[in-house]
């Protein structure tokens, strides 16, 4: 998946802030603060235990002009952590999907461990 022009989600270790952004192409800024009257996330908590750092957030499936979340399909995501707790590029990135549905899957559960980045 591409970030470019995506709807981002950020945590802020000084602040423990968790807010939305958007990933533009303008090399000066890649990561741009969305405005406050836009920042709908609800329940956000940053947390940092014995070197993790944990995010938690709940976000609206639509919302004007952000891409939506399918509620009754497959969705993609990409993520990425850094390294430190200075925002920059990443030290690792992926992307998984989420199926929404409800149906079931025919694919085996896989336990994995929460996303989490060194403090």
């Amino acid at each position: 998946g591409v970030m470019l022009n995506g709807d981002g989600i950020v945590s802020i270790p000084e602040t423990g802030t968790v807010a939305k952004v958007k990933l533009t192409d303008d090399n000066s800024a890649r990561i741009q603060p969305v405005p406050v009257a836009k920042q709908t996330l609800v329940d956000t908590s940053f947390t940092q235990v014995d070197g993790k750092t944990t995010i938690k957030f709940g976000k609206l499936l639509t919302e004007p002009d952000e891409h939506e979340i399918n509620p009754s399909g497959v969705n993609t995501f990409l993520f990425a952590i850094g390294s430190s707790n200075e925002l920059g590029y990443h030290a690792k990135r992926d992307s998984f999907t989420l199926d929404l549905s409800g149906e079931p899957s025919d694919e085996e559960p896989v336990e994995e461990e929460p996303m989490s980045m060194p403090a």
